[in-house]
């Protein structure tokens, strides 16, 4: 793959003996990468809305840490919204994306805990400038970590076990005798 980067390069004087011998030492800070690094992979068979969005927070991930934060809190919307996970109440009323996500700790409390984790840092990237912590590279990949297990999960996982049923069903059906 070819990407073009955009970089913030810094020469840092290492040392100096005194006597024109310099030694430097060059940073290079990538800012922007197109085509965006996929950090997790972003593929069929997760939804197209969901790939989108993973693609958008790729592409801020470099010189926008909150923006990508905040991008991440709409990926779990939408992955609880494609899980079939209710947005409103019986009386019409929209949840909140904490109300959506105890919900699903009905079914996997390990799973919501991971989407609470990514909602918390997405608050933080959303609330500038009432910010408790900074949000940095690290964090956001450890949200990434944890959107890359719910994928295998509920995306990846049930693709290849579609798989592996009809691979599973052919060999039977090609193989299989009357006789254990």
């Amino acid at each position: 793959m070819i990407a073009e980067v955009t970089a913030d390069v810094e020469i840092e004087d290492v040392t100096s003996d005194g006597e024109k011998t310099f030694l430097y030492q060059t940073f290079i800070k990538p800012i922007v990468f197109y085509p965006p690094l996929h950090i997790i992979p972003c593929e069929p068979p997760v939804p197209l809305k969901i790939r989108i969005q993973l693609e958008q927070s790729f592409t801020l991930f470099f010189y926008a840490p909150d923006v990508c934060a905040n991008s991440l809190r709409k990926i779990i919307e939408l992955i609880l919204t494609d899980l079939k996970v209710p947005q409103k109440d019986k009386k019409g009323k929209p949840y909140k994306l904490h109300d959506r996500i105890e919900k699903l700790k009905e079914r996997n409390k390990r799973h919501g805990d991971y989407f609470e984790a990514v909602k918390w840092l997405g608050n933080e990237g959303s609330h500038k400038n009432h910010r408790k912590n900074n949000i940095s590279k690290t964090d956001i990949l450890d949200a990434y970590e944890l959107l890359e297990i719910l994928l295998n999960k509920y995306y990846y996982s049930k693709q290849q076990e579609e798989t592996c049923k009809h691979k599973s069903e052919r060999l039977t059906s090609k193989f299989k005798t009357h006789k254990s």
